[in-house]
Parts: structure tokens; sequence; C-alpha cells
């Protein structure tokens, strides 16, 4: 019988719906709402909780992870809703706005790197272009899709640090509790990569200093559900 806790977290829309609020009203007026930016932190931080909720509940139905399960399901919930954006805005949006050669150019470019996932690698490589504080939402539309391509890019690491995790865990008899450190030490790490002045390592488009947002909602499901998870290993 599955726990309550694998049940879909209703509360998660009221927040993500603030978060929504928050960056709307950040593109509205910047100077008004000069903060409302978090709101793309806060849909990290429900997106690291929601995504280890998924991989957990696979681990103690199935007693391990599919990794390949686990990837088709992310790409079957994300990519068709990415591929209709960027088609029904090449159809609609790109007719309606006055584009030069450039733009359309650089619009093609972002949308190809957007689509696998991509696309905040390609503002980061062109960050003399692409400065987020410092760009007109005409002039590349695309380039809210940083943050999903940070998310899909922990996606792809995530599972093996839960598998490598447990079974370190297990190998050396150890309490989930010492996950919890391992979380936390991940959490630091990332933060010092956000916080330091390096060129590459502590830009917001990128996965290394981010990570520490989604950790932390990974870190809140695994000590809110601390007393009902059953994390005993079959060898």
């Amino acid at each position: 019988m599955q726990s309550n806790f694998f049940k879909y977290q209703a509360h998660f829309d009221s927040i993500r719906a603030i978060a929504v609020i928050f960056v709307l009203l950040y593109h509205l007026n910047k100077e008004i709402f000069p903060f409302g930016y978090i709101g793309v932190d806060i849909f990290f931080v429900i997106s690291g909780y929601v995504i280890t909720q998924t991989l957990i509940k696979q681990f103690y139905i199935n007693k391990k992870i599919y990794i390949l399960e686990f990837y088709i399901k992310r790409l079957l919930r994300l990519f068709p809703t990415l591929l209709t954006v960027i088609l029904v805005f090449f159809f609609v949006y790109i007719l309606i706005v006055p584009y030069g050669d450039f733009e359309y150019l650089i619009t093609l470019k972002s949308a190809f790197f957007s689509i696998f996932g991509l696309g905040n690698f390609y503002f980061f490589s062109n960050i003399d272009q692409f400065n987020y504080f410092h760009i007109t939402d005409n002039s590349v539309p695309l380039i809210h899709t940083w943050s999903l391509g940070v998310e899909e890019q922990f996606y792809f690491i995530y599972p093996f640090l839960i598998i490598l995790s447990f079974w370190t865990l297990n190998l050396f008899k150890k309490k989930i509790e010492n996950f919890y450190l391992v979380i936390f030490f991940l959490i630091i790490i990332s933060f010092l990569f956000f916080t330091t002045n390096h060129p590459f390592w502590s830009h917001f488009y990128l996965p290394f200093s981010r990570a520490w947002e989604i950790l932390c909602g990974s870190l809140i499901f695994f000590i809110k559900e601390k007393n009902i998870i059953n994390f005993k290993k079959n060898k």
C-alpha cells in the first residue's frame, strides 16, 4: 500500500501560482517589483521536492530506481509542452513583432538549444547578448527557457546521485540521517558556487550554482518524511 506522502501535493499549486505572479510582476515592471524573479527560485525548490518524491516512490515500491523509465516520464511530461510553446511562438509571436534577420537567427538558435534542454548554456555562452537583467522580453523571447534547462540537467544527474548514496549507505550500514549530511554538503558547495564571482561557476544560468535550491527541496522532502520511509534494501 502506498503511503499518503506519495500522493499529489495539491498545496504546491498555490505556491506555484504565487511564484508565477512574482515573475509576471517582475516582467511587467522591474522597478516596482525588483525581486519578482525569486518566483523562479521558488519553482526550483518545489521541483527538488517533487522529483525526490517521484524517485523515492519508485524505490519504495520496487526496491530499485529505473533510470530509463524516469527519463522517459520526464521527457513525456516536459517535451510536448515545450515543443508546443515554441511552435505556437513561431507562428504567432514572430508574425506580430517586427524582427530583423539577426533577431530571427538568435531566436532560431535559442529555440534549437531549448528543445534539447541546453538553452541556459547557449545564453551563458553568449552572455554579452543575453544578460537576463539588461534585455527586453521582445528581443530574446525564449530567454525564459533557461530555467527549464537547469531543471532538465539536474534531472539527468540526480537519479545517479540517489542510487550512489543509497548504495553507499547500505555498504557501510549507515542510517538515512547520513544522507541528509550528504545533501547538506552538496547544498553548501553549490551555494558557494552561487555566491562567488567566478566567471563560469557562479553564473545563475548554470546548474552548478542553482543546484542548491533544487537540493533544498530534496532535503525538505527527506526530513519531512523521515519517519515513514523504509530505506532497507534487499541485497
